[in-house]
C-alpha cells in the first residue's frame, strides 16, 4: 500500500505542466483518447462528423461533485485543444456516477493509438453548451435514443422524424443507456417524410442495438416503404433474414450463425448499389440484387402489415440517407458497446498545473477523487482523531502540572511534615492542611500527605475517646496503608481518565480506513464488471481515492500510538513516585508514634483502649 501510495505521488509530481488550456474559466479537465489502432477499433478510412458515446462512471470520473447537477457546465475540445465540439446528453446521474454523452469528433483517422479529446468540467457558471441536432451530420435523418421514461420516443436528429404512434415498453436496461422493449404485437412507426425517403439508387443506412429475449421462429424487426418497393428486416429462426422489393420482384438474403438469446447484437443494414447485412460490425450477408429500391413511407420498428413483430430489445438506433463505409458501421458497433476498446481515459488536469504542480494539487485530486462514502468514513476517523488529540493534550498538559507541583512539594515535604506532627490538635492541622492545598491543588504526592495526616488524625481521635495514648500499632499502619493504596489508585484513575479514547483511535482508525479501501475498491471493480471499460486509467483513479481512507486512518493511528506511549510513561512515572512516598510517609509515621520506638504516653492505659490501636 505504502508502495502504491508513494508511485502516485511520484507519478503526479513529475507530471509535466500542461502548456495549453482552452479556457481558463473551466478549472479541470481530462484527456480521452481514441484508439483506431488494432488494440482498439481498427479502422482503415479517415471517418469524418462521428458521434461517439463518452461514458463516464465512478471509475473513469470521480468528479461528478464537482460539476453542475445536469452536466451543463461540460463541455469537448477537440485534440488542438482550441475547437470546441458538438455534444449532447442522453444521461447524467450526478448522485449516481453515471453518465453517456454523445460526442461528434470531426474526425477520425485510422491506425492511430494517440487521437484524443479533451472533456472540460467544473465551471459552476458556465450555461448550458449542449447541441442535440448539431451532433449529427446532415446525413443523419434520424437518432433514437430511447432514452425517455414515458410516451413515445424522440428523434435527436435535426429533422424531427418523431414517431406519431406506438405501443411499445420504454426505459428497459440498454447497452448504452436505456432501451425500448418490443412484444410481438408492439410497433413503432415513423411517418413518412422527405428526409426519411431514398430514391432508388441514393442509398440508405440502418443500424441499431437488437437483443432477443427468446427464441423466435419469426418475428419482423425493421421495415420502410412498401410491400413492393422497400425492404424488411426480420427474425428467422433466431437468424437474420433480409427482404428487399422492386419492380415486382423480390430478393431474399439470410445469415448462417443464428443470433443468440439475451445477448446485445449491433445491427446495419446498407441499402445501396449492392445490400448488405452487418452483425457486430462485420459483414453477414450481403444481396446480389441490383434492382434499384425505391425507398418511401413509413418506417416501422415491429409489427407491421399482418405480420408479427419480434420479441426482445431495441436501442441506439440511427438512420442516414446514404451509404455508410464498413468502417463507419464498425466504429458505431465497436465503439458504442459496453466493451469498447475505443476510448481510454487520462488522469485529471487542474488548471493550476499550468504553472506547475504543487502538494496543494495533489491534495486536491486526491480529495475530489473520493467518493461520499469514503468521505464518511474519513469524517467519523477525523472525529475519533480529534477526540483522541484533544484527550493527549489536556492530558499532556495535567501531567505537566502535577509533575511541576509533585517536585515543589517534594522540596518542601519533610519541613510541612514536621509542621504537621507538631501540631497539636486535629483541628489545626486541618485548617494547615487546607492552606497548603491550595498551593499544590494539582499534586499527587499532596493528596498522599493529605491522607495519610487524615487517617492519623482519625486513629488519634478514635484513641483519645478510648483513653489510649498517641503511638500507632501495626495494625494501624495497615490502616493508613489500605487509605494511601485507595488513593494511589484514584490518582491512576485521575491521570488515565479519557485514556480509553486514545486507545479506541490507535485500533479503530486502521480500521474504519481499511473499511473505506474494501468498498472503494469494490465499488470500482462493481463498476468496471457493470460497464466493461478496464484499463489503468479507469482504476488507478477509483483505486486512489479508495486508498485515501486508509492513508486518513493511519494518519490518525500513528501520531495516537506515539502520543499514548508517551503519557503511559509519564503517568508510570507519576505512579512509582507516589509508591515510593507512600512508603516514606508510612515509615515516618512509624518513627514517630509507633510503639517500637516510642514510650506509651499514658501508663494508665486500660487493656481494651491499647487493643483498639493495636
Amino acid at each position: 500500500m505504502l508502495r502504491t501510495t508513494a508511485s502516485l505521488i511520484l507519478l503526479l509530481l513529475l507530471a509535466g505542466p500542461a502548456h495549453a488550456w482552452w479556457n481558463k474559466d473551466w478549472p479541470d479537465r481530462k484527456k480521452i483518447v481514441l484508439d483506431t489502432s488494432v488494440n482498439g477499433v481498427a479502422i482503415t478510412e479517415n471517418l469524418a462528423q462521428v458521434p461517439i458515446p463518452v461514458r463516464l462512471h465512478s471509475g473513469n470520473f470521480s468528479y461528478f461533485l464537482d460539476t453542475k447537477p445536469d452536466g451543463s457546465d461540460l463541455r469537448f475540445v477537440a485534440s488542438d485543444d482550441k475547437t470546441p465540439l458538438k455534444y449532447h446528453i442522453e444521461q447524467y446521474d450526478q448522485v449516481g456516477g453515471l453518465a453517456v454523452i454523445w460526442v461528434q469528433v470531426p474526425t477520425i483517422l485510422p491506425g492511430s493509438a494517440d487521437g484524443n479529446i479533451w472533456l472540460y468540467y467544473g465551471n459552476q457558471a458556465a450555461p448550458a453548451g449542449y447541441d442535440v441536432a448539431g451532433t449529427y451530420d446532415v446525413a443523419t435523418v434520424a437518432a433514437y435514443h430511447y432514452a425517455e421514461a414515458a410516451g413515445l420516443p424522440k428523434d435527436s436528429s435535426a429533422f424531427a422524424n418523431h414517431p406519431t404512434d406506438g405501443s411499445v415498453k420504454l426505459g428497459q436496461p440498454g447497452v448504452i443507456d436505456r432501451a425500448v422493449a418490443f412484444e410481438p404485437s408492439s410497433s413503432l412507426r415513423v411517418p413518412a417524410s422527405p428526409a426519411l425517403a431514398s430514391p432508388a439508387g441514393t442509398g440508405l443506412t440502418f443500424s441499431t442495438w437488437l437483443k432477443l429475449t427468446k427464441t423466435q421462429y419469426s418475428g419482423r424487426i425493421l421495415s420502410l416503404g412498401t410491400e413492393q418497393s422497400g425492404f424488411h428486416l426480420e427474425v428467422v429462426n433466431n437468424n437474420l433474414a433480409l427482404h428487399l422489393n422492386a419492380l415486382g420482384k423480390e430478393a431474399i438474403v439470410q445469415t448462417k450463425v443464428p443470433l443468440a438469446v439475451d445477448r446485445w447484437y449491433h445491427l446495419a443494414v446498407i441499402a445501396g448499389s449492392k445490400p448488405k447485412l452487418f452483425v457486430d460490425g462485420e459483414l453477414a450477408v450481403e444481396a446480389d440484387y441490383r434492382n434499384p429500391v425505391n425507398l418511401a413511407g413509413d418506417l416501422v420498428m415491429g409489427a407491421n402489415a399482418g405480420a408479427n413483430g419480434f420479441t426482445g430489445l431495441l436501442d441506439e438506433t440511427q438512420i442516414a440517407n446514404v451509404e455508410r463505409s464498413a468502417d463507419w458501421v464498425k466504429m458505431a458497433a465497436k465503439g458504442q458497446g459496453s466493451d469498447s476498446k475505443l476510448m481510454s481515459y487520462g488522469e485529471d488536469e487542474s488548471a493550476t498545473a499550468a504553472s506547475g504542480f504543487t502538494y496543494a494539487d495533489l491534495l486536491m485530486t486526491l480529495a475530489k477523487a473520493v467518493s461520499v462514502d469514503g468521505w464518511a468514513i474519513i469524517a467519523v476517523t477525523l472525529v475519533l482523531g480529534f477526540i483522541a488529540f484533544d484527550v493527549m493534550v489536556t492530558r499532556y498538559a495535567l501531567l505537566r502540572r502535577v509533575e511541576k507541583q509533585d517536585n515543589q512539594f517534594v522540596s518542601e515535604a519533610r519541613r510541612l511534615l514536621t509542621r504537621m506532627l507538631e501540631e497539636r490538635d486535629a483541628v489545626s492541622r486541618k485548617h494547615a492542611l487546607e492552606n497548603i492545598g491550595q498551593t499544590f491543588q494539582h499534586s499527587t504526592l499532596f493528596r498522599l500527605f493529605e491522607t495519610g495526616i487524615d487517617e492519623l488524625d482519625k486513629l488519634f481521635e478514635l484513641a483519645a475517646a478510648r483513653g489510649a495514648g498517641k503511638t500507632l500499632a501495626a495494625e494501624g499502619l495497615e490502616v493508613i496503608r489500605s487509605s494511601l493504596d485507595a488513593t494511589l489508585v484514584a490518582e491512576n484513575n485521575r491521570l488515565n481518565a479519557s485514556m480509553v479514547l486514545v486507545t479506541i483511535a490507535i485500533s479503530g482508525a486502521p480500521f474504519l480506513g481499511l473499511l473505506g479501501t474494501v468498498v472503494g475498491v469494490m465499488i470500482t471493480f462493481a463498476t468496471v464488471a457493470a460497464t466493461g471499460d478496464v484499463n489503468v486509467s479507469t482504476i488507478a483513479p477509483g483505486v486512489a481515492s479508495a486508498m485515501t481512507t486508509t492513508v486518513v486512518g493511519l494518519f490518525i493511528a500513528i501520531p495516537c500510538m506515539f502520543g499514548y506511549n508517551f503519557l503511559a510513561t509519564l503517568i508510570s512515572r507519576r505512579m512509582s513516585a507516589m509508591e515510593v512516598y507512600s512508603d516514606q510517609l508510612l515509615s515516618t509515621f512509624a518513627l514517630h508514634h509507633s510503639s517500637a520506638y516510642s514510650a506509651v504516653e499514658d501508663s494508665h492505659a486500660t487493656p481494651e483502649s491499647t487493643e483498639a490501636l493495636r
